[in-house]
């Protein structure tokens, strides 16, 4: 992200007369790239527009356990809501999505309540999720963290980080390969050259 080209944007947009700015999304680690959007300089840019921060982290955001890799993520905590894929970084079978919010009004907004399923004042643990009467699939990332627990993610982002290091001087020395990034989050990309 291009902070001052989305600054020159947002002012732009501000002038327009009926136009809001409803969100501003940054990115804590691309699932292409690895790559982190510079989140402290947006979130001050959402605060002086008014408007949401939202910062999806569906794939770096559980990197957040462990503290040598929370640096890589400042500026996620100045988010309205954050969200989470613990299918990715948290190992969790598929699919798993979290999404939190810094306001309890702000879930509130996107709460949804069908008569017919969810009774008010039901005990039904589906009237808390977006899915309704789906699974309890929130077991899957809560039964994760409590075996795993934050020593048990610094051995697999350390052993994650060290292999993309590894495969990375592997592939630097073989002469018909290119890597294409410095891995920020434990993501190489590279290509194949024929012929080299």
């Amino acid at each position: 992200m291009d902070v001052r080209r989305l600054a020159q944007k947002v002012k732009s947009l501000r002038k327009e007369k009926g136009t809001r700015i409803v969100a501003i999304a940054g990115i804590a680690g691309t699932t292409e790239t690895g790559s982190v959007d510079p989140l402290d300089e947006m979130g001050d840019l959402a605060r002086e527009a008014g408007t949401h921060f939202h910062v999806d982290a569906c794939w770096g955001g559980s990197a957040l356990l462990v503290d040598e890799y929370r640096p890589l993520l400042k500026g996620i905590e100045k988010a309205d809501s954050v969200s989470v894929d613990a299918h990715k970084l948290l190992y969790c079978p598929m699919a798993m999505g979290l999404v939190l919010f810094e306001n309890e009004k702000d879930l509130n907004t996107i709460k949804q309540s069908s008569q017919y399923v969810i009774r008010r004042n039901s005990v039904d643990m589906g009237r808390f999720t977006l899915e309704g009467s789906r699974p309890f699939d929130a077991l899957k990332p809560w039964a994760a963290l409590k075996i795993m627990g934050r020593d048990g993610y610094r051995l697999l982002l350390r052993s994650a980080r060290d292999n993309a290091c590894t495969l990375q001087e592997i592939l630097d020395g073989c002469g018909n390969f290119e890597t294409l990034n410095t891995p920020e989050l434990f993501v190489l990309i590279y290509r194949f050259i024929p012929g080299r």
